[in-house]
């Protein structure tokens, strides 16, 4: 049994247990550094904190949070040659707007302008500003930036509405400053647009209008887009700015905790990004360099934030690759790669993508030298992710030996007699809930039994991950092969063209491989060589991964379709496949079953259209007795299997149109009632409703509203309620004075309805006389009022036949959903997140 690997340490031993945290968990754990930083600094123990800085921008080169951090502590003992050196290591490679607002405020501290009477000072910090605004001066939040810029020129000597050389000189680049700043969306672009306008009509009255017309359309544009970028960029968790310690962490998996918040991140990046792509700014056509570089810009911003999201890297490397023709461009993307890559060794995303930039960009001629160094160049990249892979694999390994060892102390630390107690009283509980109850109940389990039921789902987990493990190395040992048959060929193992075989032959020493690779290698030396060596790769496998059914399935099928066709050796492959899985431990007799299926059901599929009848029928038994539950017919419809899947056997021909004829389902059971409207009251129908107190029409002096539940019930209106002058007139419409017109009349199970609309007035009636009686008849038959017409179905008659072969929904027994728990699903399913 393997040591326990925890070291035992003090309770005191702050640091050694913050260390021990960042040593298991260095990308994660971000919290440790900062206490164990913090513990420093109230120590007073600078050099011990500069130290750890120093291995936090190993894991975080490029976190603005971390240099901030680090200078703060600097600044504290002013070292300007460590200040110097932080800002020589941060800024070209960090375009982050709080750093380098930092790196001015520095300057301007080095280099004061009072006293500064050659005014050397001023022209640092001018030069100064402009590097800054040039970096990050296109940054959403650069308000204050280009603030400070403006008030720093207004400081300078001259004086603004005179006419001296250095007024007018001031003038110039106030002007400048201000048309620089109100082309850029920030937050204070309207405080900056209305300064400039107030400047403009202040010292040049003469041409302000005109300079103010031709301004106008770049503001009005920045002032859209700043409102459509900070929709988006709000929320956004960015920088380190404001003293937040934000560092970038590890995304978490699909359905555990902080995957919606990360997912949500992950989103606003993006939607930052396509903003800036869709050209609100309107750069394309007259700055697309400026375009380019505001993409560029949001692009690094999103890969400082999302460091360890490989996605993002490949999505800017991509973009910048797409820009053809431009040098700089090309730059960038090999640079995402890079850095990419630096962040994400086990990326195998980015990995695969930097291999195919390599081979798309690396020279062919110059004969096998070349051949060899571009294989070199391939080599180093594939190599940095399989070894992490490696490197990884075998930490989950030593965790899940750490995690079985902690198990086991926990359990053997515990006092003798506690499980025994606990049992005790689990039994008399037992038997003091039963009451007389003589049926058996579960027994506890003994702490032997808790101890093996931890171990084994630790180790089942462990199996898991190592599975995944093992397909992710084959992976990239299967992607390498194919990049090195084309640049290098078949190659020789050993040789400096090593091309595939060689590949393969450095991966079979390493292990963890999947039973992919052989194959992968061998269909490689048929398909593209035709080389007899592919079948004794595959022999080889088969006696390494004995139960793999993918691997004897692409067995069988080399040798059934690859040469002559070798049937015999196919179903030795089969028969040999199906007894090792069968004889084989360590797995139910249901997982045995399913790992037969896939085998059983190819040959029987090949046995179906090439072999013969005994063979097939023979298939069929074994079948039936693996998987008796399976219909008969089913097994037999396998046979005929084509193509697309159709079943010939259990389509219905219509041989009648008889059979086809659809079904009435609605006719009797529905009555169209039509629905009354006077026509006429203000250019539209008056509808006849029906209210708490009965039934009512809106008036046309003053329409009523639909009633609510909120609203006080209506009074019933009142009867012969006679409308004079205009309003009665629009009631009478198109109906001559002194004529009247038949009254329009609503039956229903409760009574009858009647509109009249005669002579100078419009009221309505109601009696409730049942339809059903004698009366009713009379009075329905009666000439004047017109019969309904008899129910009709409204839908087509293909519905009709769909709707009649539905079951009734009595007959439905199965789950019942909620239909307010099914919207309330469909409402909060952030559809964007499923199809990333």
């Amino acid at each position: 049994m393997p040591q326990s690997t925890l070291q035992q340490r003090l309770p005191h031993d702050k640091v050694g247990r913050l260390e021990d945290r960042i040593r298991d968990d260095p990308r994660a754990d971000t919290e440790a550094w900062w206490e164990l930083v913090q513990h420093y600094k109230d120590k007073d123990q600078l050099d011990n904190a500069r130290n750890v800085y120093v291995r936090m921008l190993e894991v975080w080169p490029t976190s603005p949070a971390v240099y901030l951090s680090y200078l703060d502590l600097e600044y504290s003992d002013f070292d300007r040659n460590h200040i110097d050196q932080l800002f020589s290591a941060s800024l070209p490679v960090i375009p982050s707007l709080p750093l380098w607002t930092s790196y001015l405020s520095y300057l301007r501290r080095v280099f004061p302008l009072v006293p500064d009477p050659q005014g050397d000072n001023r022209k640092i910090i001018t030069q100064a500003f402009e590097a800054v605004l040039d970096t990050v001066g296109i940054d959403p939040d650069s308000g204050n930036l280009w603030r400070d810029y403006i008030d720093f020129i207004k400081s300078g000597p001259g004086m603004l509405g005179a006419t001296g050389w250095q007024d007018m000189q001031k003038m110039d680049q106030l002007r400048k400053a201000y048309q620089r700043a109100i082309k850029v969306p920030t937050e204070d672009l309207i405080k900056l647009w209305k300064e400039y306008d107030n400047f403009e009509i202040t010292y040049n009255k003469a041409t302000s209008r005109k300079v103010l017309q031709e301004q106008s359309p770049h503001y009005m544009t920045a002032r859209t887009a700043e409102k459509q970028l900070r929709s988006i960029v709000d929320g956004l968790q960015r920088d380190g700015g404001g003293g937040a310690k934000l560092l970038p962490t590890l995304p978490p998996l699909e359905g555990c905790e902080g995957d919606d918040a990360f997912a949500e991140q992950v989103m606003k990046w993006r939607a930052w990004i396509e903003w800036e792509k869709s050209d609100q700014l309107v750069l394309k056509d007259e700055e697309i360099s400026l375009w380019r570089k505001r993409i560029v810009y949001a692009y690094k911003q999103a890969t400082i934030n999302l460091r360890f999201y490989p996605k993002i890297w490949f999505e800017a490397a991509q973009w910048c690759f797409e820009q053809l023709g431009v040098e700089d461009m090309a730059t960038h993307g090999e640079k995402f790669l890079d850095d990419g890559l630096m962040a994400n060794a086990e990326s195998v995303l980015l990995t695969l993508k930097k291999t195919d930039h390599l081979e798309q960009t690396m020279p062919t001629d110059g004969g096998d030298e070349q051949i060899i160094k571009n294989g070199e160049r391939l080599d180093a990249v594939f190599e940095s992710c399989v070894k992490c892979l490696y490197d990884l694999n075998k930490k989950h390994t030593e965790r899940k030996d750490r995690t079985i060892a902690e198990a086991k102390e926990h359990f053997a630390s515990l006092p003798p007699d506690e499980a025994d107690d606990q049992q005790a009283v689990a039994r008399d509980e037992d038997d003091d809930e039963r009451h007389g109850d003589e049926s058996p109940v579960e027994k506890p389990k003994t702490r032997a039994e808790q101890l093996q039921e931890r171990i084994n789902a630790i180790q089942s987990a462990a199996r898991i991950q190592n599975e995944i493990m093992k397909k992710t190395i084959s992976y990239v040992w299967i992607a390498k092969m194919r990049s090195f048959r084309r640049v290098q060929g078949q190659g020789k193992p050993q040789a400096p063209k090593k091309g595939f075989r060689g590949v393969f032959a450095e991966a079979r020493p390493r292990g963890q491989l999947a039973a992919d690779v052989y194959v992968a290698s061998a269909l490689t030396e048929w398909h593209c060589y035709k080389d007899p060596s592919a079948l004794k790769i595959f022999e080889r496998g088969l006696k390494l991964f004995p139960t793999d059914e993918g691997f004897a399935i692409e067995y069988m099928r080399h040798l059934l379709f690859a040469g002559q066709g070798d049937v015999v050796n196919a179903r030795v492959v089969f028969e040999t496949t199906v007894t090792k899985i069968t004889n084989g431990k360590g797995i139910t007799e249901q997982e045995k079953k399913a790992k037969i299926r896939p085998l059983i059901n190819y040959m029987h599929e090949y046995e179906s259209q090439y072999g013969d009848l005994a063979a097939m029928k023979k298939l069929e038994a074994r079948m039936k007795d693996l998987y008796p539950d399976e219909p008969e017919v089913s097994r037999f419809a396998m046979r005929f299997d084509m193509p697309g899947k159709f079943d010939g056997m259990s389509v219905q021909l219509i041989l009648s149109p008889a059979q086809a004829k659809p079904k009435t389902t609605f006719g009797a059971a529905q009555q169209n009632v039509p629905m009354l409207a006077v026509h006429g009251i203000a250019g539209e129908e008056a509808m006849l409703r029906l209210g708490r107190n009965g039934p009512y029409m809106a008036s046309p002096k003053r329409p009523l509203e639909d009633d609510t539940d909120a609203d006080t019930p209506r009074k019933f209106m009142r009867a012969e309620s006679p409308l004079k002058g205009a309003a009665g007139r629009r009631v009478q419409g198109h109906v001559p004075t002194g004529s009247t017109s038949n009254p329009v009349t609503s039956t229903g199970t409760g009574g009858t309805i009647t509109v009249n609309s005669g002579g100078n007035s419009g009221y309505m009636t109601k009696s409730y006389v049942p339809a059903t009686s004698p009366a009713y008849n009379a009075a329905a038959s009666a000439p004047g009022n017109p019969t309904a017409p008899p129910a009709q179905s409204q839908f087509p008659g293909e519905i009709n036949y769909l709707l009649s072969i539905l079951p009734p929904a009595h007959s439905y027994n199965v789950t019942v959903f909620l239909p307010e728990k099914v919207l309330e699903l469909l409402r909060y399913t952030n559809l964007n997140r499923l199809v990333r």
